[in-house]
């Protein structure tokens, strides 16, 4: 269904691909933003397509309390955090944000006692708003984890009530064009 689109934006990302480094210009990084934005869309749409009437099964099973097979789960755990735990898996620079955070509060509480001037308040800017960037990427991921813990523990002890939530849930994404 969405085979054609995925592959034309994965096309297009391939030929933009280059080396980054400093000298690359803000353009390219807006240029190779839109297909990747798109690559994404159209990934959760055919995962949805593929998937969607196994869903409606599954949140028929969960409506009238049924056992869920591991394959369910499986499924259910795809829409609810495949996203979630996909990017926890390979995000490998998380460690670096914290030891980026703490340096970054090293040079905050050296300026700060140093004469508030015009060129020392610059430089507090500076830092205060690449350590608001580098939180930004920790905050991410820490809520990644933490959907992926919610789920893990709504499923842990799944009953009618906790089947109902899910199903609840599964039909609004069903029903929705975000997965």
């Amino acid at each position: 269904m969405y085979n054609e689109q995925i592959s034309e934006k994965l096309n297009e990302v391939i030929s933009n691909k280059k080396n980054v480094d400093g000298n690359t210009e803000e353009g390219y990084y807006n240029k190779i933003t839109a297909p990747l934005v798109a690559l994404e869309d159209y990934l959760r749409e055919q995962m949805q397509a593929i998937t969607s009437k196994q869903i409606s099964i599954i949140i028929n099973k969960l409506k009238s309390d049924e056992e869920i097979s591991d394959s369910d789960l499986t499924l259910i755990r795809l829409w609810l955090v495949g996203d979630a735990e996909s990017y926890v898996q390979i995000e490998n620079d998380y460690n670096g944000w914290l030891q980026e955070l703490n340096r970054l509060f090293e040079v905050i509480e050296q300026l700060s006692g140093q004469e508030l001037s015009l060129e020392n308040m610059y430089k507090l800017s500076g830092v205060s708003r690449d350590a608001i960037r580098v939180m930004g990427d920790i905050i991410f991921f820490k809520q990644q984890q933490e959907r992926i813990n919610k789920f893990e523990n709504a499923l842990k002890n799944i009953d009618s009530k906790n089947k109902l939530t899910v199903a609840k849930i599964l039909n609004q994404k069903l029903d929705s064009d975000q997965m």
